[in-house]
């Protein structure tokens, strides 16, 4: 059956075999999810398809690594802080059990 060639490419897709058609559809639902606009200039060729696919994927790995580290290092600049926060809890919610377990053992004394 020969291919008819349109500008639009789901016109030549409905035609193709499946291995095409899902990989154009893999790719048109990856560039949809993270947003990257094609517009009038989609690829191609298959090749091009796969590569743009695992150029997307790369990019939003990358793109989650940086943002994992970013938090990670923000929250480290906190780490002394949030210790000593700990320590003051522990010791304040430790005096008061000494103190209320002293007064209670008082009273049995008297």
């Amino acid at each position: 059956m020969p291919r008819i060639i349109i500008a639009d490419c789901a016109c030549t897709v409905q035609f193709a075999d499946w291995t095409e058609q899902y990989s154009r559809a893999l790719f048109r639902a990856l560039s949809h999810m993270l947003c990257i606009g094609y517009g009038r200039y989609p690829p191609q060729s298959i090749t091009d398809v796969w590569l743009t696919i695992v150029s997307m994927l790369i990019g939003a790995t990358c793109y989650a690594l940086f943002v994992g580290y970013s938090t990670t290092l923000i929250q480290s600049f906190d780490t002394s802080k949030r210790l000593y926060r700990e320590k003051v809890t522990t010791l304040s919610l430790g005096t008061i059990t000494i103190g209320v377990t002293l007064s209670s053992d008082s009273m049995h004394l008297l």
